[in-house]
């Protein structure tokens, strides 16, 4: 899933400035490229730029704000345009030229264009792209687009002299330094190799060292007519710790090397508590549900006890034999131990072991790998040796506290665990059948609860423009108990100087999104598209045109414009000209690269030759073919150049034909404020697009509701209808029924998902991107449990929140927790503390709801800090003692 670090219609507005700008793209590689360097290129078909150009240009000439509408102004290319140009091992095709097939774009070309894309689509998997190496010398250029297999044999030399030898085969750029080789193979190599102090020697043959390691690979390989084969040496200060010797040490290498950019996982100096999780593949699902229920502080007590492991129950047919909570507590051990990242592979393994609907790098549901987990320890912990067999009688109108106990009573004979102490409580369930009307009873238990997101709509569509119509937005206002002086401020504040009521004027659309009427007074109505438009003088009384304008002979859009009513129609045609007029339109033709050839030495180069590894014949053939792709392009180029000044002449006389003509719109009357105006020519006018007249509601996206709106929902009566007919005992099969569900009791821990996901026809799942705003601290449910202590009232603290962003399928999962009093946002390795109010943990992207009972949260707080800075608790002795044995316990 593509997320972006800051607001993203600014970088969509980096990119497309990026993008039209001559020189920058495409950029020159002659230009960039400095002397005696390699610099990476990758390959696009020259339509698919020249395409890409267009929309850049054409997306800068007005100022948008919302994604989906800019869109439809201008379609990208599809991406498979750019798939052509590889073969089946994604390596540029051999007979494809360049400037006649494809173009060079640079590494910055190639992230602008992946920006664009990501803009409208961030889930988008941007297709790989060949790669060509260029090497420029004062001499030569050399141009690479195949890889060699390199074949690496690497000599460790211990501080005891003892070698040992390990070969390895990889793909290698020939025209890449030395230097940047050998970082791309410790990359490779620190899945095998632990490293720790080294230097390295690459050896032209057994005695002679290569000196500069900014020289070529070219220059380093023997017997280029054979297996290429490179020596180097690893001079190691202590003794390497190989792979097929220290099984587990392979783990911590990948791990803690730097490869990640990280610090050896020996020298830990992390905040305790605030760890990054690594990756695996698609794991994000389960990152940040780790990242949560690790950061329940009482849970993290139990492990710290000496004598926790006598609770594992490994006979529990229903547990894995201790095995899953063995591994949550080794996970655990390294998480509050001072690492700022860790990797959770063994974890990960475990996982899928026993539970193989995690198994493989698929994406997951956050909360159902967090249920499972929160249910694998509970089993493999329960303190139920044998489970009895319990039979549950029927409901004889015991009064509630008396049948609430003998459930609880019943689940417990089977279920007793630390997760039954802190996250188990009931659901009080009652049952009436429509028939007979005979009640059951239940009181189910739970660890955590799932509550639906009630639909509210009291938003009406609004579309806001400024009197230039330079800033413009469509809206979705709450519009309950506000009246127009309020709608008005509320919308226009972000894009107008002067919010004055009496500067707007709201209008209605109906049908074909044609200007229905004027909202002078009363109240917007919902399900309805309103747009509030800035007039284009003072006055009073005015008159609204409802303008009809053509961007083409295929294309037409309506805007509405205000005018007072003083200004004859003469006055409004030419401002309305010059409101709409085409600005931009000579620029859509300007994308190729403008190149002085007169004044610009053309230098000739390189051929792609697959088959030429020597380096002497590659020189000799570079200088004769040097910059060919150019000249072919600034050719053509000329043979156009007539041609093209002939059409820009045309079209200024065109444009100035236009001007003369007395009327560029025809004005029809509807009534005294409103008149119809259409444009009279084609092509004359630049592409306003009418977002606000096309919006159209997203049923999964309804108006901000509270948390507390979600337990009214949840407790709110369901009717059971013919689908869901529940058995009745005394009728003795299915009847329709009422149900009522409640919350009758709640624990230490209660952990709340949010349901955004529901099935949609049966097939896929929608998400519901409704904004559920909930407290941080003081979540007060003492409306809405029944049965709880009066000394510990359900009123709870917020300490975790898993966020999901994006669609399910290619959605990302992130989180926030409380360490200590402050605030963390973990996403996957990376980390950061969280600055300022509210809104920075509180988000439509919030996904499942971690809290504490506040008087726990109270009690714990002192020891929850202790146990982040106690040098000496149980887990931290316990990685002391595994760091002195010189690597950490294999799991």
């Amino acid at each position: 899933m593509n997320l972006y670090s800051t607001n993203p219609f600014t970088e969509f507005y980096v990119a497309i400035s990026h993008l039209q700008k001559e020189g920058k793209f495409p950029s020159n590689y002659m230009d960039e490229i400095q002397d005696g360097t390699t610099k990476k290129y990758f390959a696009v078909p020259v339509p698919f730029v020249k395409s890409i150009h267009d929309a850049a240009v054409a997306y800068s000439s007005f100022h948008e704000e919302d994604k989906i509408e800019i869109e439809k102004l201008y379609k990208l290319p599809k991406l498979d345009t750019i798939m052509g140009l590889s073969d089946e091992n994604g390596y540029l095709k051999g007979e494809i030229k360049e400037g006649i097939d494809y173009l060079l774009i640079s590494k910055k070309n190639k992230k602008m264009i992946k920006r664009l894309y990501g803009f409208f689509d961030e889930d988008i998997i941007f297709p790989k792209l060949p790669k060509v190496y260029i090497y420029k010398t004062q001499k030569y250029v050399i141009k690479e687009s195949i890889p060699i297999h390199l074949t690496i044999t690497l000599h460790f030399i211990g501080i005891n002299q003892t070698e040992s030898i390990i070969e390895r085969t990889k793909e290698v750029y020939k025209n890449i330094t030395i230097s940047k080789a050998i970082k791309n193979l410790q990359k490779e190599f620190q899945n095998d190799i632990k490293f720790i102090n080294y230097e390295v020697k690459v050896m032209k043959n057994e005695e002679e060292e290569v000196e500069n390691l900014e020289n070529i690979v070219s220059t380093i390989i023997i017997n280029s007519n054979e297996l290429n084969k490179v020596n180097i040496q690893i001079i190691e200060k202590q003794t390497p710790m190989i792979n097929s010797i220290y099984s587990y040490a392979s783990n911590i290498s990948s791990r803690y090397s730097g490869y990640y950019g990280i610090r050896n996982e020996e020298e830990p100096n992390g905040i305790k508590g605030v760890c990054g999780l690594h990756n695996l593949g698609n794991t994000c699902y389960m990152n940040s549900a780790i990242q949560c229920l690790i950061h329940t502080i009482p849970l993290v007590q139990f492990f710290q006890k000496e004598d926790w492991k006598k609770e594992i129950n490994i006979n529990n047919p229903l547990g894995t034999s201790g095995k899953l909570v063995e591994q949550w507590y080794q996970l655990l051990i390294k998480y509050w131990s001072g690492y700022s990242t860790i990797t959770p592979r063994e974890f990960k393994y475990a996982i899928g072991e026993f539970a193989p609907q995690f198994s493989g790098y698929q994406q997951h549901d956050s909360q159902e790998l967090v249920a499972y987990l929160i249910d694998g320890i509970h089993e493999d912990l329960n303190r139920v040796l044998k489970k009895p067999y319990i039979e549950t009688p029927d409901y004889n109108n015991e009064p509630d506290n008396e049948w609430a106990i003998a459930e609880w009573n019943r689940y417990k004979q089977r279920n007793d665990s630390i997760i039954t102490d802190l996250f188990a409580a009931q659901l009080k369930s009652k049952v009436i059948c429509d028939v007979c009307h005979n009640i059951n009873m239940r009181f189910d238990p739970y660890v955590f609860l799932s509550l639906a997101i009630p639909n509210k709509q009291n938003s009406v569509s609004i579309y806001v423009c400024d009197k230039k119509y330079q800033n413009t937005k469509t809206i979705k206002l709450n519009i309950k108990g506000k009246n127009i002086e309020e709608i008005i401020k509320e919308s226009t504040k972000d894009i107008c100087l002067n919010t004055n009521p009496n500067n707007f004027v709201i209008v209605q659309f109906g049908y074909e999104k044609k200007i229905e009427r004027i909202i002078k007074d009363g109240k917007l109505e919902k399900d309805m598209e309103y747009g509030i438009i800035e007039k284009q003088d003072d006055e009073s009384d005015f008159i609204v045109y409802d303008c009809l304008i053509k961007y083409a002979s295929y294309k037409q859009y309506r805007i509405p414009v205000v005018f007072g009513k003083s200004i004859n129609k003469e006055i409004v045609d030419e401002k309305l000209f010059e409101l709409f007029k085409d600005t931009y339109k000579s620029k859509l033709n300007e994308w190729e690269p403008k190149i002085n050839i007169s004044n610009k030495k053309v230098h000739e180069e390189e051929e792609d030759n697959d088959d030429d590894d020597n380096e002497d014949d590659m020189n000799n053939n570079i200088k004769e073919n040097q910059n060919n792709s150019i000249l072919i392009f600034n050719n053509k180029k000329l043979e156009n150049q007539h041609e093209e000044q002939k059409i820009e002449i045309d079209e200024l006389k065109e444009k100035e034909e236009i001007k003369e003509k007395k009327w560029n719109f025809e004005f029809k009357e509807e009534n005294e404020n409103i008149i119809q105006c259409q444009s009279i020519d084609n092509g004359v006018f630049k592409y306003l697009y009418d977002r606000g007249m096309s919006y159209h509601y997203n049923q999964t996206d309804g108006d901000p509701v509270t948390l507390e709106e979600c337990f009214e929902t949840f407790e709110a009566e369901e009717l059971m209808d013919e689908n869901n007919k529940v058995y009745c005992s005394k009728c003795k099969e299915h009847q329709l029924s009422h149900k009522k569900v409640d919350l009758w009791s709640t624990n230490q821990i209660l952990i709340i998902h949010l349901k955004r996901f529901g099935n949609s026809c049966g097939y896929s799942r929608d998400k519901i991107t409704t904004f559920v705003d909930f407290p941080i601290e003081s979540l007060d449910l003492t409306r809405f449990v029944k049965h709880y202590d009066p000394t510990t009232p359900p009123i709870y603290n917020l300490y975790g929140v898993t966020n999901h962003m994006g669609s399910l399928g290619g959605g990302h999962y992130v989180a926030s927790a409380r360490v200590g009093k402050d605030w963390y946002d973990f996403n996957d390795s990376s980390t950061s503390k969280i600055e300022g109010t509210k809104e920075n943990i509180v988000s439509k992207n919030a996904y499942v709801l971690y809290y504490i009972r506040k008087d726990i949260d109270q009690q714990i707080s002192i020891n929850t800090e202790e146990f982040i800075k106690d040098e000496n608790n149980e887990i931290q002795k316990e990685v002391i003692q595994e760091r002195g044995n010189g690597l950490m316990k294999e799991i």
